[in-house]
């Protein structure tokens, strides 16, 4: 019975993962050839073959890669922060000290999680993906603090490739939190696999 269960929600969740994949397939296709013609090179394979067979090299002037570094940094100087507060239209009796206490100890506690020690410039390299691919993706997650505790940490995180994330087609905001799931293909070599999930 259990078997079952699990097979049945297996195939749910590949039909899932088929779907957003052949939904999202042009954006992919796109962020990939973007990233790769303003952080590596403009010129395909193609263009290089025929440069080489009428005896021109192969010169590249990329200016988009400098543009974007230029707003990188220009980003890293002036990165948004945040501030927790009581929703809008609140009561003026309810907003007590209690309530401001408990929004400044929310506010301390979300800084610390995002604070750029811990999140590895994660803010400049979000903002570079989406400038020279067009989006990008990242990932919320807990983790225990040590492989011997049961305490666990808030992480937050660049996921490893924005091309294998996966959202709710039917999702409307752009940050897709109104979609009722979403996930992230994580590649393994086969050893691997084997030795985290055994046989």
């Amino acid at each position: 019975m259990e078997s079952n269960y699990s097979d049945k929600k297996l195939q749910e969740l590949k039909k899932k993962v088929q779907a957003w994949y052949l939904y999202w397939e042009e954006n992919n296709k796109r962020y990939t050839e973007f990233m790769n013609f303003v952080f590596n090179t403009s010129l395909k394979p193609r263009d290089k073959t025929a440069l080489q067979s009428i005896g021109k090299p192969p010169l590249e002037f990329n200016i988009i890669e400098a543009s974007i570094s230029r707003l990188v940094s220009d980003f890293a100087k002036q990165e948004p922060s945040l501030v927790v507060r009581s929703a809008d239209g609140l009561p003026i009796d309810m907003v007590t000290p209690e309530l401001v206490a408990t929004e400044e100890v929310l506010e301390g506690h979300i800084r610390a999680i995002l604070l750029p020690s811990s999140t590895d410039s994660m803010g400049k390299k979000l903002f570079r993906q989406t400038t020279g691919g067009g989006f990008g993706a990242v990932k919320i997650l807990t983790e225990y603090i040590n492989d011997m505790s049961f305490e666990q940490k808030i992480k937050v995180g660049l996921v490893f490739d924005p091309t294998l994330t996966y959202f709710d087609p039917l999702a409307q905001e752009s940050h897709k939190g109104d979609g009722q799931y979403c996930g992230e293909l994580i590649p393994k070599t086969e050893e691997e696999f084997k030795l985290e999930f055994g046989e």
